[in-house]
């Protein structure tokens, strides 16, 4: 897999007889800026000669795009590193962790000094009251996101389903 500027990573693709196991090929990129290139190559085994023959049978392009999923869908790998990246947020202060991760990075005191000054206003709460609600929210996440992703890039805020805990009977708040 090459970027546009022409740095390749190699990876495989093993994909069994039966065509229901593969390996992922995992890469670092930017999300809506890093375009990538692959080819697809089919590699055959000859096993009487001991040798091998390539046939390229694709090329493609790309982009890169984060994909959020259900927090239980997770791999162990994946929710360690979101973790381990949230972390980070808790472990520096601003000016260590900027330093470190670059000015997208913000504390956990950050965050919440933000959630405080627009939220716990008597006389208005920007992020509760009315139609700023969900973009408000939005706004919080995404902070929270671009943090923990300076950190670690490979990472990106799951999701919950409740509906899920919902269908098994798990209704308890």
């Amino acid at each position: 897999i090459c970027s546009s500027d022409s740095e390749c990573q190699n990876g495989a693709y093993k994909i069994s007889e039966s065509m229901e196991s593969s390996t992922v090929v995992n890469f670092a990129c930017e999300p809506q800026r890093t375009t990538f290139s692959f080819d697809i190559y089919r590699v055959e085994e000859d096993t009487e000669t001991d040798t091998e023959s390539t046939t390229k049978v694709m090329s493609g392009s790309g982009i890169c795009l984060y994909v959020r999923r259900e927090i239980r869908s997770l791999s162990s790998d994946d929710l360690d590193a979101f973790l381990d990246a949230s972390h980070a947020l808790w472990e520096y202060d601003d000016e260590k962790g900027q330093s470190k991760f670059g000015l997208d990075f913000h504390t956990n005191s950050y965050l919440l000094k933000f959630h405080q000054f627009n939220a716990a206003q008597r006389d208005s709460d920007h992020v509760h009251d009315g139609n700023g609600f969900l973009l408000q929210h939005v706004k919080f996440t995404n902070i929270f996101e671009k943090s923990i992703q300076s950190v670690d890039s490979s990472v990106n805020i799951p999701y919950w389903d409740f509906t899920i805990d919902s269908a098994l009977g798990n209704n308890k708040p």
